[in-house]
């Protein structure tokens, strides 16, 4: 469809696998949005999920302008890539998740946003978490550091250099894919039944926008609500998510990754590294012993997601190097 002066065109991707009521409640919420003067597609890749997802998108079909797409390779960032590289994409690309409860004049932001600074081609918004009732209290110590919510305050603004947008509330403009050619790395991101994720989907994707010049522009106002399932209050989930942030950071090239040692002298980094582990570990045992829930899992965020940096680099250092070396050199200004 084509879009005229008074009419916005969005095409909102979504990948979900094996999440059938939540993404069920989710479509059900887009479907409130207010669309007038909006000419809106919705694209859900099924990630090959083996529960009724098919079947909730199929429900939805009548009541959302729905594309349904199923892509078998594992992997949220190859289920984006598969609608950016199967469907015709609308003048903006908005990116979401499958567990999400949107203002309703969300899609009137998006094109607000587009009006006000035609020069910009990548944004992100406000993301409120809507905590389930049974939310424990030692939840609060590492909100910040665990969960998805993002506020920048009420004025809009450009992001810092090393901050984006997240990936349940970020837009761009087509020409990002179409005419740059942009892609997702399918080595990052949620994918099922690979116990060594890692985190960074949709951030390492923006911070590539960035490298290659592209600024962000943050708009305050309406909020994506982001359901947290009973499932992701437990410590359990907790540590987890602070293993798969701690192998994003070393495959980003956090500060801490010794680059210059490992090139002059690979036993000492690997003692200095080693030595980082074990020391890790210790503090990380010893806070067992710490009586206050909120400072033991305060605590144990920290070194988990530290030993599992330190471990993804000493069994990944050439090619994590290797591949940061190449991105330096290949990085190009685009005006």
């Amino acid at each position: 469809m084509c879009s005229s002066e008074t009419t916005t065109a969005i095409t909102i991707i979504i990948a979900s696998y094996n999440r059938a009521p939540i993404l069920d409640k989710s479509l059900t919420n887009l479907a409130t949005l207010d669309t007038d003067g909006i000419d809106l597609s919705i694209v859900v890749v099924d990630n090959n999920s083996s529960d009724s997802t098919s079947e909730v998108i199929a429900s939805h079909l009548d009541k959302l302008p729905l594309v349904h797409l199923h892509e078998a390779n594992p992997g949220k960032n190859n289920a984006i890539n598969k609608a950016l590289n199967e469907c015709e994409l609308n003048d903006v690309v908005l990116f979401t998740d499958d567990d999400i409860s949107p203002n309703t004049n969300w899609l009137k932001t998006v094109a607000k946003s587009i009006r006000d600074y035609p020069k910009t081609s990548v944004f992100g918004g406000p993301v409120q978490m809507i905590w389930p009732q049974s939310t424990p209290e030692w939840i609060k110590s590492v909100e910040d550091n665990v969960y998805p919510q993002h506020d920048r305050g009420d004025q809009p603004h450009l992001y810092p250099e090393k901050t984006t947008p997240i990936g349940v509330n970020f837009w761009v403009r087509k020409e990002i894919f179409t005419e740059h050619g942009f892609r997702y790395d399918g080595k990052i991101g949620p994918t099922p039944k690979i116990k060594k994720r890692i985190m960074g989907s949709e951030t390492s994707f923006l911070l590539m926008l960035k490298k290659a010049g592209f600024h962000i522009q943050y708009i305050p106002g309406d909020s994506v609500g982001h359901y947290v399932t009973p499932d992701q209050i437990t410590r359990t989930y907790v540590l987890n998510r602070a293993r798969t942030h701690g192998r994003f950071l070393a495959r980003i090239g956090h500060p801490f990754s010794k680059v210059e040692l490992y090139r002059q002298n690979k036993l000492f980094w690997w003692i200095a590294e080693k030595a980082s582990v074990l020391s890790l570990y210790a503090v990380y045992y010893i806070s067992n012993l710490q009586p206050s829930m909120e400072k033991k899992i305060q605590t144990q965020v920290f070194n988990i997601r530290w030993i599992a940096y330190h471990k993804e680099l000493l069994q990944n250092a050439e090619s994590i190097y290797a591949e940061r070396y190449e991105k330096q050199n290949s990085s190009t200004e685009i005006s």
